[in-house]
Parts: C-alpha cells; structure tokens; sequence
C-alpha cells in the first residue's frame, strides 16, 4: 500500500500541486468555493463533507469552529490512514518533499513523542502535513486560512500543542 500511494503521488505530482495551490487559494475566503455538502449534525462542529480532494487524498473534510467561539474553518485530508506506520513515516518524508517543491520554500519541522509536523505558510496561509504515531497512525493535511493565524505555539489538526521541533 505504502509504495503504490508514493507511486500515486509522483504520477500525479502535478496534479497534487496544483490542487494543494488551489486549496490554499480558496483560503482566505474559508474555502467557501471548495467545501462540499454542509452537515450540520455535530453539536459543537459545522462539517462539509464532500470537498474537492487534494489529488492522491483518501478523504477531505472542512470543519468549521465551535459556534460559540467562531466559526473558523480549517480544511483536512487524510492522505493515508491504511499503512504500517513504518511505511507511513517514508511517506511523511515523500510528501514534505512534494510540498516543499510546490511551495519553494522550506518546512518548519516539528517533532514530538507521538506526532511529526512539516508546516509552510504559502502567502499567509497556514498549511500542515502531519503523522500521529499510535495505535493507527495517519497521515494528514490541515490549511487554515490567515485569520486563523491566531497561534503563539505550533499547533497540530488534533488542537495539541507541542514543543520546539528538532
């Protein structure tokens, strides 16, 4: 599974890119023009299900903010949750890659106990790829459009907060 998502990726590098590119630029207008069908049935959550999908992504959801606080979006795709966690931290390093070129630019790299983060920040727009080790690890993309930028520590798709990377 592991080779044939990195044989996916690079056959449709391009592709990947370029739809990575076109989340990022429907950010500031929180991903109003990508978002899919909206479900309003979580309590605290407004979900849309359904998006348009990162190319090579197994599931993309937008979820917008607790309604008391403020409903700011965030976009997520799980680009693998199927692999041995082995096999998925090769993937991290391939994915990193792919973005760093997409974006010409550099990950801030972050490392914990339990999670790996490469994190860019293509015009203002808070882009990150990031693996959970566990149990089940994922894989996962998170973009969050600029007035989210409200951080003072990194910040992972699960809202944990973590430590200086390496």
């Amino acid at each position: 599974m592991p080779m044939l998502l990195a044989l996916l990726l690079a056959q449709a590098a391009p592709d990947f890119c370029a739809s990575v590119k076109d989340i990022v630029k429907s950010a500031p207008a929180e991903f109003e023009r990508v978002r899919g069908r909206k479900h309003e049935d979580h309590l605290q959550w407004l979900l849309w299900t359904d998006p348009v999908k990162i190319a090579g992504a197994a599931s993309c959801t937008v979820i917008e903010g607790d309604r008391l606080s403020g409903p700011e979006p965030s976009y997520a795709c799980a680009i693998d949750v199927a692999s041995p966690c082995d096999a998925m931290a090769k993937t991290f390093a391939d994915v990193t890659r792919a973005l760093q070129a997409c974006f010409d630019r550099s990950p801030k790299l972050l490392e914990s106990k339990a999670e790996r983060d490469a994190v860019f920040h293509p015009s203002e727009v808070f882009v990150e790829l990031a693996f959970f080790r566990g149990v089940r690890c994922s894989l996962v993309i998170e973009i969050e459009p600029p007035q989210n930028q409200y951080r003072s520590l990194p910040y992972t798709p699960m809202g944990m907060t973590i430590g200086p990377g390496k």
